[in-house]
């Protein structure tokens, strides 16, 4: 059954699933693989919309323990796809928010917040969506393994509630978990039923994914 997370994000746009779609098309990710839906946060981009996700969300309950018990102290954003969801949650548990963004080298840094940083001590790391984690992983090291308390995300696509990290286990606090499936062009049966392989933000595609007409 679809979560209020994803019935949400369908609302506004963000969100694609073939199930529900006219099928005429799919998405080809940037790796070249297809898969059965696709996530636009670019279309996430209302603050109010990012909070009636979170608050409807079953996550909610937790942030709202974390807040309780002041067990974090910042939250971390990262440029730029998930500083909108820091600024909201920043409001939402009433705790300060700072964000990480490339270098001149494309290296995570800290630039901007690099001595404010210094003074927190339990910060809550934020994504849009966490699959490889492997940007999240590199804004954790610029901070400080030991600084991190945890991950918060929209849509968690890990299989997994919690990562760990050079023996540190950090939970992942998550509006949806998803179970994304994803074929190579030539075992794809959305192909084989006739559907034509689309990337999604590219020039009109994305409408024509969400145009179930």
């Amino acid at each position: 059954m679809m979560n209020s997370t994803l019935r949400k994000m369908i609302s506004i746009g963000a969100y694609w699933n073939y199930n529900i779609s006219n099928k005429r098309y799919h998405a080809e990710l940037t790796s070249g693989l297809h898969s059965n839906e696709f996530f636009n946060f670019g279309k996430l981009n209302n603050a109010q919309d990012i909070l009636n996700i979170i608050t409807n969300s079953p996550v909610y309950d937790d942030l709202i323990k974390l807040k309780n018990i002041e067990s974090v102290d910042c939250v971390c954003g990262q440029a730029y796809g998930s500083i909108s969801i820091a600024v909201v949650l920043s409001h939402l548990i009433d705790v300060p928010f700072i964000f990480t963004e490339k270098d001149s080298n494309g290296e995570m840094c800290l630039s901007r917040y690099k001595d404010t940083a210094k003074d927190y001590f339990s910060i809550l790391m934020i994504e849009d969506v966490c699959t490889t984690l492997k940007t999240t992983k590199k804004s954790i090291d610029c901070i400080g393994l030991e600084k991190i308390s945890g991950i918060f995300t929209i849509i968690n696509r890990t299989g997994s509630n919690s990562i760990t990290i050079d023996d540190t286990k950090l939970p992942i606090y998550s509006c949806a978990d998803v179970d994304t499936t994803q074929y190579t062009k030539d075992e794809c049966p959305l192909c084989n039923e006739g559907s034509i392989a689309l990337r999604p933000k590219k020039d009109n595609n994305w409408s024509l994914l969400t145009n179930v007409s």
